[in-house]
């Protein structure tokens, strides 16, 4: 679970230190829902990455994920518009002195999306499926 913890804060350190900002395509505020197997995603990260392959550009930006909800402007984070790579990580929620998250439901689901659009509201249904990405007991997480 440290090795977890490690890789996320790693993860978003990268997105803090490249920044959150504009394209010239502009830039605007994403939130949603996030849903797994039908249920709310009680905590998680949900990270927006711009898809070169598809003609995206610009910097990369994150969101919290709580009870379910996730919005850009919490962490004061613009999406840029364009080709995106969606990648979102959910953990139960149950706390402990040493996990802020708690144990892990999956992890890396990505999806690739087209565009992203300013005033849109974009939710997210993480398959049951996604939790065969989670490491075997005795395994380190990916």
């Amino acid at each position: 679970m440290l090795r977890l913890n490690r890789v996320l804060c790693g993860l978003l350190l990268a997105c803090l230190v490249a920044g959150c900002g504009s394209s010239d395509s502009g830039v605007h505020h994403l939130s949603g829902k996030v849903t797994f197997n039908g249920q709310p995603v009680p905590k998680g990260r949900i990270l927006f990455l711009p898809n070169a392959t598809l003609g995206g550009s610009g910097q990369g930006c994150f969101a919290e994920i709580n009870d379910g909800v996730y919005d850009t402007r919490a962490s004061g984070a613009p999406t840029p518009e364009g080709a995106t790579t969606v990648r979102i990580e959910g953990f139960d929620g149950k706390t402990s002195a040493s996990n802020s998250v708690g144990k892990p439901l999956f992890l890396g689901y990505e999806v690739k999306l087209e565009s992203l659009r300013a005033g849109v509201t974009q939710d997210f249904d993480v398959p049951a499926a996604a939790a065969k990405t989670l490491p075997k007991a005795g395994e380190e997480a990916p």
